[in-house]
Order: structure tokens, then sequence, then C-alpha cells
């Protein structure tokens, strides 16, 4: 290999060049925080929230007479009941972690089965309130 003349009155230059960086305080907000977030928009989501926002006229009384219909009472009530479900299977979730105290395993998951069925049961028994003839009921 055969090395290059170069004078020795001239140097060569060295160049680094580096991203620039920016140091702006953020403040990341926590897993936590972001979960919590996430999920509340999940519930709010699943329970009617947004056709609430984006409805002019929202029927008064505690169940609205149709299907496609919901009232703010309704969605606050799903928005408990889709909570309480979750926390039901929170609840379940946690008590595999007990392997070797098995008293607390054992109660954990009976809290939440009991939960999940207070979920499930509420929310079927607003849907039969709300459209009794879906299931073969009186239409009233």
């Amino acid at each position: 290999m055969t090395k290059l003349w170069w004078p020795k009155f001239l140097k060569k230059p060295r160049l680094r060049f580096e991203k620039p960086r920016l140091k702006v305080p953020i403040k990341v907000p926590s897993k936590n925080f972001l979960l919590v977030v996430s999920l509340f928009f999940l519930f709010f989501t699943a329970s009617g929230g947004m056709r609430l926002l984006s409805v002019n006229s929202i029927p008064q009384g505690f169940l609205a007479g149709g299907l496609m219909d919901q009232t703010i009472i309704e969605a606050i009530v799903v928005f408990g009941f889709l909570v309480i479900g979750f926390l039901g299977f929170v609840a379940i979730h946690e008590s595999t972690k007990y392997i070797y105290r098995a008293d607390t395993a054992r109660v954990l998951l009976i809290i939440g089965i009991v939960l999940v069925i207070i979920a499930y049961a509420g929310m079927q028994w607003l849907i039969l309130k709300k459209v009794p003839h879906l299931f073969g009921g009186r239409r009233g």
C-alpha cells in the first residue's frame, strides 16, 4: 500500500458532526399514570361516552326507550360496571401470584370472581330493563 504524499505544514481537518442536544426539561409521566388514563379512555368509550358527546339531544330519565338511545346515567352505570369487572379480573390475576400463600390466593380469587359476576349480572340487568322484548319479555 502506498502512502499518499501530504505536506507537513497542512493539517488534515478532523471534523466530528454531532447531533445537537436540546436539553428541554420534560417530565415523563409514569407508566401507572399512563395506564390509568388509557383505561379511563377505554372505559369511557366502551360505556358510550363518545356517543353522548356527539349527540345533540340526550333522553331524560334513568333508562332510554330504545336500544340505540342512551342517557347520561346509563353511561355512568355502565362505566361503573366495567370498572368493577376490570378490578375483578385484576384480583383474579393477583391471586395467581401467591403460590405459597394459599389462603391469600383463595381470598383474592373469590373476591375477583364475585366482582366479575356482579359486573356481568349488572350489565345483563341493565340491558334487560332497557329493552325487555329482546329476551322474550313483554314490551313495556
